[in-house]
């Protein structure tokens, strides 16, 4: 009850929920649970522990005062463990390459769908104006701190330099992820003339493993942009 009431906390210099966590998981995997017999209270354990990762995810990961990583708790989850976490996955959010690879590697075909879809959202807003907008300011502050003075031009290729890089980190977490949204995503960036060279490039190596081999029209599509 205490790890429950506890799961909502904000973290501010140490997260206190974390001894209720370490001793909830310890109940749960000691000896295969043999501390924990009743099946509904363990089944209620669970859903606690998966409530506890889904929030403050990007700190509660890196946190070195646990006992028990935030890793070796999702590997016992499993699915149930990984089910939220695509809600996690938004333009401008932190860890979005370690969430992929934890859906990846435990998630169901539901929650890689759901992440796969997140994904596609993210790469969009990414590669678009409006995320050049919001970003100039900073690229600008940061020249101003290293007393660089660019030409417009060579800021246009700041930013654009910058876009790439975390476009090509998207691409990265979609390969771990993998399924229809993403697929279908990357053979029609590829396909896209108006895209850099290097971009489409980026997509295609992305795809590797990912074509939906049941769907004749990707594999066209890929031969032709090869």
């Amino acid at each position: 009850s205490s790890l429950s009431s506890c799961a909502e906390a904000t973290r501010a210099v140490a997260d206190t929920t974390i001894p209720y966590k370490d001793a909830a998981f310890a109940l749960l995997t000691h000896e295969d649970g043999a501390l924990l017999t009743d099946d509904a209270l363990r089944k209620g354990l669970k859903t606690t522990l998966a409530t506890w990762t889904a929030t403050n995810f990007a700190e509660r990961l890196d946190d070195t005062s646990q006992m028990f990583g935030m890793e070796q708790v999702l590997r016992e989850l499993k699915a149930d463990g990984v089910r939220s976490l695509p809600d996690l996955i938004a333009p401008g959010a932190n860890k979005i390459d370690r969430i992929s690879a934890m859906i990846s590697d435990f998630g169901d075909d539901a929650t890689k769908a759901k992440a796969g879809e997140k994904l596609v959202a993210v790469a969009k807003e990414v590669n678009s104006e409006n995320w050049i907008k919001q970003k100039a300011p900073g690229v600008e502050a940061a020249n101003k701190a290293s007393k660089m003075n660019p030409t417009p031009d060579q800021f246009k290729a700041q930013l654009a330099q910058y876009q790439e890089e975390e476009l090509l980190r998207v691409f990265s977490s979609m390969k771990k992820v993998g399924g229809k949204p993403i697929s279908a995503y990357l053979v029609g960036f590829a396909q896209d003339k108006t895209q850099p060279e290097k971009r489409r490039a980026a997509a295609l190596a992305a795809l590797s493993g990912n074509l939906d081999k049941k769907d004749n029209t990707q594999a066209g599509a890929i031969l032709a942009v090869a």
